[in-house]
């Protein structure tokens, strides 16, 4: 009785190059960096801005992004 082979393990797959990724998750990761930006921006000018609020922002960037990349 012939045994299938194993489905191949995705920690060993090789990376994608920077052009086979989509246009939206780029811009999602861009939000992401412009959100760690802007915040630590608001921090310095010394208002405190909660945590909560900062994921909601990253959030709405990543959002924004998202929506506007070309597919």
């Amino acid at each position: 009785m012939a045994t299938a082979d194993p489905p191949p393990n995705p920690v060993e797959s090789p990376p994608l190059a920077p052009s086979q990724v989509h246009s939206k998750v780029g811009a999602g990761a861009f939000a992401g960096a412009l959100t760690v930006l802007a915040v630590w921006g608001i921090d310095s000018a010394g208002i405190d801005i909660p945590a909560e609020a900062a994921v909601a922002l990253s959030v709405v960037f990543s959002f924004i992004a998202g929506y506007i990349a070309k597919s």
